[in-house]
């Protein structure tokens, strides 16, 4: 079910140089800061259990879901 609603998104120049300026602040890993970047191109909240990012949350331009709870 969750295979059919998933979206792929293929990086671009700009979501590499969006995750970038998320890596450079420090503190996240690069992946962590694709999810981040992707998040905030699609307009959605980041579902994830990530401490690192978790953390970040208030300073991040997307909603972040606290899988964790």
């Amino acid at each position: 079910m969750i295979r059919r609603s998933a979206t792929i998104v293929d990086p671009d120049w700009e979501l590499v140089a969006a995750a970038a300026k998320f890596k450079v602040r420090g503190g996240l890993a690069y992946a962590d800061a694709f999810c981040i970047a992707t998040a905030e191109r699609l307009d959605a909240p980041l579902w994830t259990g990530d401490p690192e990012i978790i953390d970040q949350a208030a300073a991040l331009p997307c909603a972040v879901v606290d899988l964790r709870t």
